[in-house]
């Protein structure tokens, strides 16, 4: 199956919205600065990153439709985004020659699959600052169990 990874336009926000939500998430911004996994016209998941300094990157959001999980689709997305984060990111900053980092907070049950594509744990005060609060006001912290987590390539 071919799939391609394009930035969002208005036009997907309530899918987006629905396969986030299917995931306890939600859109985090403006829609455009989101990017979908597609096959076919049809919208199988959706991410997002932010650049939060000159050679690093946050992963917002990541989601798969709930009938595509555990069929690769989420695999294919993530290893996309962090092969080419820039490309994924808008208004970038730096040149990424030496490298670069991508943090996120995983659902704990989560914390598996993004460590099969390279990330392992780290602490909160790792990632950076306006992402480093962002569980501590949720009611289901405790139920949750966030994992904040690292991807780090050198030398690109």
């Amino acid at each position: 199956m071919s799939y391609e990874i394009v930035f969002a336009t208005e036009n997907a926000e309530e899918t987006m919205r629905a396969i986030l939500q299917s995931s306890d998430m939600d859109i985090a911004g403006e829609v455009h600065d989101h990017v979908l996994i597609k096959t076919e016209d049809e919208i199988q998941g959706v991410g997002m990153l932010a650049q939060t300094d000159h050679e690093e990157f946050h992963l917002v959001v990541l989601g798969v439709r709930q009938e595509g999980r555990k069929s690769g689709v989420g695999s294919r997305l993530i290893r996309e985004l962090l092969r080419n984060p820039w490309q994924y990111c808008r208004d970038v900053v730096g040149s990424f020659a030496l490298g670069y980092r991508v943090t996120t907070v995983s659902k704990g049950p989560s914390a598996g699959f993004y460590a099969r594509h390279g990330f392992r744990a780290c602490e909160f005060q790792d990632i950076a600052e306006v992402y480093r609060g962002q569980c501590t006001q949720c009611p289901d912290f405790a139920a949750c169990g966030p994992v904040p987590m690292v991807f780090e390539r050198f030398g690109v």
